[in-house]
C-alpha cells in the first residue's frame, strides 16, 4: 500500500505540473481586462509548448515544476491575484 500511494501522489503532482502551461504575466494590472480563464484549458496551445520547450533548452526546467503541496504560494503577503 506504501508504495502505491506513494505512486499515487507522484502521479498527481505530475499532472499538477500541467498548470505551469497556463502561467499569468507577474506585472499584470489589477483591473485589467485580461480575461481570467485561458482560450484553451484543457490543451496548451503551440505557443504555450513553445515556452516551455524554451525552458527546457535555457536550463530553466524547474520553472515548469508546481509549487510542492503544503507550501505557500510565492506571492508577497496579502497580495494574491
Amino acid at each position: 500500500m506504501l508504495g502505491w500511494s506513494a505512486f499515487l501522489m507522484a502521479a498527481g503532482y505530475v499532472l499538477s505540473c500541467g498548470t505551469r502551461f497556463y502561467d499569468l504575466p507577474a506585472a499584470r494590472p489589477p483591473h485589467s481586462s485580461a480575461p481570467k480563464l485561458a482560450a484553451q484549458p484543457v490543451a496548451p496551445t503551440a505557443e504555450q509548448i513553445a515556452v516551455a520547450r524554451e525552458k527546457l533548452a535555457g536550463g530553466h526546467a524547474r520553472r515548469l515544476l508546481a509549487e510542492p503541496p503544503f507550501v505557500p504560494p510565492p506571492y508577497p503577503a496579502g497580495q494574491i491575484g
